[in-house]
Formats: structure tokens, sequence, C-alpha cells
């Protein structure tokens, strides 16, 4: 579990819902299918697995994907990358503060997409089973393992790099207590004192737990190195050298999950992810580009028609 939703899920009872206003053949007749049916032909995926393949017939309609759920939390780096996916390609969302009631799956984010609410979980199998249907092809080969990459490597990086300063984790967790709710003084600050209560036993637990979960994954000056390297290699993968990585004067699914990964590190003011971020030519001309088709909204604070569930 990604340490921002372990955080999340200590201390948050209310889901928030905001609304956005921004193989597959033997799915090509499921456009209409009803929510019980759907769970009979496409089954959820788990954590590190891919999707099934949505319906051709959705192949390059972003519209298609319609009605869409996101289940987040809001400083989640890997909900951000699936928050910043659909703003960019322009589909409406209805974003939920919280895990899927009912979901096996305990962890965020999830993706409920179609008529049929078929649920995809991970936002690595978002991006590469929304591909086709944002973009008209299938995710390509190299930039499947760069998705992976961003997904399974570059967070993990920046969290353990987060993790080895008090002060840097203090600012990460005090997001947490930053949403946009209608509860009273009391419950805010309830909020705010349970995370700082959090930080403090987490900041101790998380480098173990990550360590754990994943074993391969390195800290310290290493994990900076690491993330250099690979902010390096996502940028050497747009052709031409163009400003995004899509190779093209608009952003691509890799902009979108590259931008979610750091954009949380970045706007909760860690300074050596900013850092990296310049020498690597990815700030402040690629991400502030970004930041403003979303007009500044990083975590997702002004979607429409916020109420709570």
């Amino acid at each position: 579990m990604n340490l921002c939703q372990y955080v999340a899920s200590t201390f948050r009872s209310n889901a928030i819902v905001k609304t956005s206003t921004m193989d597959s053949s033997s799915n090509d007749n499921n456009d209409n299918i009803s929510p019980s049916a759907a769970a009979d032909i496409f089954t959820p995926n788990q954590e590190g697995e891919e999707a099934q393949a949505l319906p051709a017939s959705w192949r390059g309609k972003p519209s298609a994907l319609e009605p869409v759920t996101l289940y987040s939390w809001r400083v989640s780096p890997p909900a951000a990358k699936v928050r910043t996916l659909l703003r960019i390609f322009g589909v409406k969302f209805q974003q939920i503060d919280g895990r899927m009631p009912g979901s096996n799956y305990r962890k965020v984010p999830v993706l409920l997409v179609g008529p049929g609410k078929f649920q995809i979980n991970d936002s690595f199998a978002i991006a590469k089973a929304l591909c086709p249907v944002l973009t008209g092809r299938e995710m390509p080969a190299t930039e499947c393992e760069l998705e992976k990459a961003i997904t399974y490597k570059l967070m993990v990086a920046l969290e353990l790099q987060v993790f080895q300063s008090r002060e840097d984790f203090l600012k990460f967790s005090a997001q947490f207590s930053k949403t946009a709710t209608k509860d009273g003084f009391f419950a805010k600050a309830k909020r705010c004192m349970l995370t700082t209560m959090h930080a403090c036993v987490l900041q101790r637990l998380a480098p173990n737990m990550i360590a754990k979960r994943y074993p391969d994954a390195k800290g310290g000056k290493e994990s900076a190195s690491d993330v250099l390297s690979l902010l390096a290699k996502f940028r050497d993968a747009a052709p031409d050298r163009k400003q995004f990585l899509s190779g093209g004067n608009q952003p691509g699914v890799l902009d979108a999950s590259l931008f979610g990964a750091v954009a949380v590190f970045v706007e909760c003011d860690i300074p050596f992810v900013k850092e990296m971020l310049t020498e690597s030519g990815f700030y402040p001309t690629w991400y502030e580009s970004i930041k403003t088709r979303l007009d500044g909204d990083v975590f997702g604070d002004n979607l429409s028609s916020s109420v709570s569930k």
C-alpha cells in the first residue's frame, strides 16, 4: 500500500464526492452492459496485474469511458497520476475521496468506467488500459516499461527520499488534513492532530514498510540518483526531443503519469524534487505547462460539486 494511502485510511472516515468538468474483442458488445452483469465478464485486477482490455469500439473515443468514477486519496501520487490523466484528456469524472466500498481491493486508485462500471485497479493498469481509448493506439512496449518505472520505481524512490528528512515528511503529511470538506472547526482540528501523530510514527516505520514491500528499492542518496536517471530516461524517450514525452505539442499518457508522480511532492514544497526536475529539464517549462492545463489545481480540490457522502 502506498504510504499516503496508509496514513489517510487510518483517520479518514467520510468519503468526499467531487465531479470534474473537465482481449478487447471479447468486450465489443459490452458498451451498455449493466453493472451486475459486468462482474461476470470483467474481473477486477490486483496490484501489479494488467487489466482486461476495454471494448475495442471505445478506441480513440475518450467519452466512451463515461460515466467515470475515481476512488482516490488527495495526496496519493498514484491517484494523482490517474486524476491528471483523465483531466488532460478531457474525460468527465466523479471523484470520491476514499477506498471503494464493498471492493476486495482495499487501495486507491480504483477506476470505474462505462455504463457497466468496469473496475480497474492500480495506476499502472489504469494508464495502460485507458491508453487505446484516449490515444487511439495501444501503449508501445517502450512506453509501457517507462510507465512501470514511474509507478513502481520513481514514486517509491521519492517516498524513500522524503522519509529521510523529518521536515520534508511533515510538509508532505500535513496535506492530509487539507481536504475540501464542510467539516466544522473541531473535525478539522482532529484531522490535523491525527496527521501530526501519524507523521511522527510513520517516519520511523515507513522506510521498513517500503523495504519489505519493495525489496529492491534504494534509499538516501541512492534513491535520489535513481530518480535522476529515471527522469533522464523519460526525457530521452520523447521523439525529436519535443516539449512533451508524447513527442508532440500536447501532453500524453506518460506526461500525465510523470506529472502526477512528482506533482504532489513539488506542491508540498519538497526542495530536492524540484531541484532534480530542474536538473533533468522537466522544470519549470514542462511542469508549469501541465499544471496550467489543470488550472493550477494539482490536488483536484476545486473540482465542482463537492459534497459529503
